[in-house]
């Protein structure tokens, strides 16, 4: 089946400056929208160092506004003109983003604010940066999907040209995330790479990167309230190294037998996390079905775990999906005690182990997996 997407931020950009200011300084958010009514209502919305949402608000007077206070370092914020009385806080509202500096920050429009543009903020003058860099992969990955839609219903369903699709997607994603991870790496002395890795960290929770790149910035920017939040975030999530043995645990499969992950070696083993309720790991299977039949006989296992608490739903899709492998479950879905062991936030999830029980590769998925089976077996 085809995966195609739009290429989608890998993080929120909660962007900051170049430097960190040593205690709280003041700013000034000057605002003048031409073309709105005196006394209509202008909110600021943004989320304080507790993980509460704050708002504020003016009344605009001869088309301006302005908003003070002082922080220790610029923060995200939303600034809403609610033109009716009804609108702050729905999809339609007339709203800004941008970021907040230690500083006087100037904001000028012409009848809304959406288009309005900001001065003053080295934070949103980097946030444009990022965005135009953004934009060249957004491109890109908009003609992919436009190519898709118009194929021919006999490309659709053919398996060459729906890999090819998701081989150029899968390297637009990939030189996508290595741009906006150079990003990062590239203002070290910054609390920037701290707010884009926090979000990065919420939507992959497993990401490797995530520690590398935090592991290069200063002590006073790790010393910061979102620097220990993120510093606490990756030791929650971390996984196992490559190289360290794969602990070891019994199950129950599906007849009732105990199996161990030490009665596996002597073989290199694909531990495969997955839920009956995934699709992604539908088609997964699909893959593994094959490599299995080409490489069971030549040294390989497949251990398979199914994240659910429905065992009737997990036996008739490992029926329908013809798994011919050795598959488990504890019943307790994502509370059981060897998903935590194993620390699996999301799936499809694998270790590949050599013989010896050691972790030799994780997450490789498709044309990764293949080649790294095709190298070992």
């Amino acid at each position: 089946m085809i995966f195609i997407y739009k290429i989608i931020p890998i993080f929120f950009l909660f962007i900051i400056p170049l430097s960190l200011p040593a205690k709280s300084q003041p700013y000034e958010i000057e605002g003048e929208i031409s073309g709105i009514a005196d006394s209509v209502k202008v909110y600021i919305a943004y989320e304080n160092d507790e993980g509460e949402y704050e708002i504020d608000s003016c009344n605009v007077k001869d088309g301006k506004f302005s908003f003070q206070g002082s922080t220790e370092y610029p923060f995200f914020a939303q600034i809403t003109v609610d033109h009716n009385g009804k609108s702050f806080g729905q999809p339609n509202a007339d709203v800004l983003k941008l970021y907040v500096d230690p500083s006087i920050i100037k904001i000028h429009g012409d009848k809304n604010i959406a288009s309005a543009t900001v001065t003053g903020s080295p934070t949103t003058d980097l946030l444009i940066e990022y965005n135009k860099k953004q934009q060249v992969y957004q491109r890109e990955s908009g003609l992919l999907e436009h190519t898709f839609r118009n194929a021919t219903p006999e490309q659709r369903i053919s398996k060459t040209y729906t890999d090819s699709i998701n081989r150029c997607y899968t390297d637009i994603q990939k030189r996508y995330q290595q741009m906006s991870l150079s990003f990062i790496e590239s203002h070290p002395q910054s609390i920037i790479g701290v707010y884009m890795l926090l979000s990065e960290i919420q939507a992959r929770p497993g990401n490797d990167n995530v520690e590398r790149v935090f592991n290069q910035f200063s002590p006073e920017i790790r010393d910061t309230f979102r620097g220990k939040k993120l510093a606490k975030l990756i030791e929650k999530y971390r996984t196992f190294t490559l190289g360290e043995v794969a602990p070891d645990f019994q199950i129950e499969d599906i007849d009732f037998n105990t199996i161990k992950l030490s009665d596996f070696r002597g073989d290199f083993v694909i531990l495969f996390f997955w839920s009956p309720d995934c699709t992604h790991c539908k088609e997964e299977i699909l893959q593994l079905k094959e490599i299995y039949k080409k490489y069971k006989n030549k040294g390989l296992e497949i251990f398979g775990i199914a994240i659910t608490t429905d065992k009737p739903n997990w036996l008739r899709i490992s029926y329908e999906e013809g798994i011919i492998w050795t598959d488990t479950s504890e019943m307790e879905g994502w509370n059981s005690d060897i998903i935590k062991l194993y620390k699996i936030f999301s799936v499809p999830y694998n270790y590949l182990i050599d013989p010896k029980g050691k972790i030799i590769a994780k997450e490789l998925y498709g044309e990764k997996l293949l080649d790294a089976l095709k190298n070992l077996l």
